[in-house]
């Protein structure tokens, strides 16, 4: 097993959400998780912040060991299982042109008109600040 240190799990941690596809999402977390303007700086606004935090943080926290669980899961019984073991060089030829597939419709010379898709969900009346909705905004974070 390999050790990593607390310096290195931060700066790692700290690398990952300076990236250009997080950075511009932080200050809306900030702001939906805080609920209050930022010149509230009662202690009952701190402990509302680290509440929501908390739950934000359990939020995306679910998803990545709900995540790691299951591929652990689908790893253990197709590592296993004799079909996929006498398949795996197929196996990684289809993959291979998925991925070939997807890098093309990625960069504009084909159209994979499923992937085009556009589904929203629209909810009113949204509070900012509650802990169920700070978990939920963890949730769709982590899965996004």
């Amino acid at each position: 097993m390999m050790d990593v240190s607390v310096a290195t799990a931060f700066v790692a941690g700290v690398l990952s959400i300076s990236s250009p596809c997080v950075l511009p999402l932080i200050p809306v977390y900030l702001a939906h998780l805080a609920g209050t303007s930022a010149g509230d700086l009662s202690p009952r606004a701190r402990s509302r912040v680290l509440a929501n935090a908390a739950a934000y943080v359990i939020g995306f926290s679910t998803v990545f060991i709900l995540l790691g669980v299951a591929l652990g899961a689908a790893g253990a019984l197709f590592g296993t299982a004799g079909w996929v073991s006498g398949n795996r060089g197929w196996l990684v030829r289809i993959g291979g042109i998925v991925m070939i597939l997807l890098g093309l419709y990625q960069i504009g010379l084909i159209q994979i008109p499923f992937l085009n898709r556009d589904r929203r969900m629209m909810i009113n009346n949204v509070e900012s600040g509650r802990l169920v909705s700070s978990f939920l905004i963890g949730v769709t974070f982590g899965a996004g």
